[in-house]
This record gives C-alpha cells, sequence and structure tokens, in this order.
C-alpha cells in the first residue's frame, strides 16, 4: 500500500453516508461503523486526543491535520450511527447523534481556520453535545466541495505512521514501522498471525478498521463524477464499496479473535486496492 497520495486516496474509498445522491446507481443499505457497546468510548477517545493534538497544532502541523482529520472521523461515525439504528425523526437517540455530527463538524471547521482556543473548547464538549431546535436528523454532507482537495491531506495523513503524524496503532507495537493502520494492514494481509497475537491486538485491529470505514464514508466525496482517463466512476464505487465491507469484516473478525478471518479481511482489502492501482497511479 505504499503508493501516491493519489493512489490511498482511492484505495480507502468507501460508499459515502452523505453524498450517495452522487452515483446514478442506488446505493445499497450500509450498516454503521461504530457498533453500539464501542460507540461511547471511541468518540471520548478521539475527543480526547483531539484535545491533545490542538495544545501543539499551532506549532506541529502534523498535529493540526491529525486534529483536523479526527473531528471528520467522529463527525462521520455519528452520522452512520444514525442510519444504521433507524433513529431519524424526532426520536431523541438520533437527536443526540446528529448534535454530536454537528458539532464534530463545528470543532472541523474551527480547526481548518486555526482558531485553536475555540477549537479545544469544541473538543472538550465534544461528547456531551445536546441538540436544540435546530438539530436535523437527516443525512447531511459531511465535506463541503469546495474543501474536499484540502481536506485529502488531513484524512490521508491518519492512515501513516504514528512518527510521520498518523494515528498509529494500538497497542502500540516495538517496530515504529509497524504502528500505522497502512503498514498494519500490509502486515494482516501478508500473514495469518497467531491467534494468541490476534487477542492481544483485537481492540486495537477493530478500532483501526472502524477508522479506516469512517474515512472511507468521508473520501468518497473527492470521487470523479466523470470518467478521468482509465479511472471510471463505476470502478471508484464498486472499489469503495468492497473497502468499506472489507474494513468491517476485519473488525468482526477483530472481535472474533479469528486469525484466518481477520487475514482474509486485510487481503481482500489489499487486492481491492492492488486492482484500483492498476488505474491509479
Amino acid at each position: 500500500m505504499s503508493s501516491p497520495m493519489r493512489g490511498a486516496v482511492i484505495c480507502i474509498l468507501a460508499a459515502s453516508l452523505a453524498l450517495a445522491a452522487r452515483s446514478d446507481e442506488a446505493e445499497p443499505a450500509l450498516p454503521g461503523i461504530l457498533p453500539g457497546a464501542a460507540f461511547e468510548r471511541v468518540v471520548g477517545e478521539a475527543a480526547k486526543a483531539i484535545e491533545q493534538d490542538l495544545t501543539i497544532a499551532e506549532k506541529d502541523p502534523q498535529a493540526r491535520r491529525r486534529a483536523h482529520g479526527t473531528a471528520f472521523l467522529v463527525a462521520a461515525y455519528a452520522q452512520a450511527s444514525i442510519r444504521q439504528g433507524n433513529m431519524k425523526g424526532d426520536g431523541e437517540e438520533g437527536r443526540v447523534r446528529a448534535a454530536l455530527r454537528d458539532a464534530a463538524l463545528k470543532l472541523a471547521e474551527a480547526i481548518g481556520e486555526n482558531k485553536y482556543a475555540e477549537a479545544v473548547d469544541l473538543a472538550r464538549t465534544l461528547p456531551k453535545a445536546k441538540p436544540d431546535a435546530a438539530t436535523n436528523t437527516a443525512e447531511l454532507p459531511l465535506l463541503k466541495p469546495d474543501d474536499q482537495d484540502g481536506l485529502l491531506e488531513d484524512l490521508m495523513g491518519l492512515l501513516k505512521k504514528r512518527a510521520l503524524g498518523g494515528l498509529g496503532v494500538k497497542p502500540k507495537p516495538a517496530d515504529p514501522k509497524h504502528d500505522g493502520i497502512e503498514a498494519r494492514l500490509d502486515l494482516l494481509a501478508d500473514r495469518t498471525l497467531p491467534k494468541a497475537d490476534i487477542a492481544k491486538q483485537a481492540d486495537g485491529l477493530a478500532l483501526a478498521a472502524y477508522q479506516t470505514a469512517a474515512l472511507a464514508d468521508l473520501v468518497y466525496a473527492t470521487g470523479p463524477e466523470k470518467k478521468r482517463g482509465a479511472l471510471d466512476p463505476k470502478d471508484w464505487r464498486r472499489w469503495s464499496r468492497a473497502l468499506r465491507q472489507a474494513s468491517l469484516d476485519l473488525a468482526d473478525a477483530a472481535q472474533m479473535k479469528d486469525p484466518e478471518r481477520v487475514r482474509k479481511a486485510a487481503e481482500q482489502a489489499a487486492s481491492t486496492c492492488k486492482d484500483c492501482h492498476k488505474v491509479s497511479r
């Protein structure tokens, strides 16, 4: 998965929760990303990570990009949860998730505008976002069209090794070469790890898979509307759906502590990447 940024973008694409209307094909019903048991924990950890990065963001571009991208991840988690849980309408749970989505997007906007003091306050209150009269549970575009190109670097940076500004993986491996989502997927696809190793990494592997699925929902918005060289939008959508499903399969396999299923899911993701790289390099 060592490829130029544009190739990496295509390799984590997925059916977008926000911009499915762009496709000339009916989008399938998409599963959520975070299971209910993990939702509050993952969002809470993400908010703390954003707050920590914001303390150094003014002097550290990598920390700024990581905080910016992670805020969008939270928005994608929330919107996916509304769809999966059939929470549309006036149900309180759906309104709470919609409020979280809106707060995360507001946080991302503040970071994007380098308003760090405001962003810190928003990060601190993010997990406790409350709905108001304006809260809408309908699906909304998570990315503004004029922000898409500038956001790619922040989103793609999350996949890099921790030392290069990426999210890294949990538990933190001894070898920094493996401390990144992209690097971890390559390792998992290459061989079947012992069950004891999978058990130790299960929660961290699932988290990396959830993060990749959320990234996929966001990055889809950057897909071409028309054929560009050998790259066809229909292929783009087909690869994206395969990658989204592979990410969720990986999360399930990790939680089941099933080494062979983990390898197969990672292999499927890698295979889809190779297919798109043939026309995207």
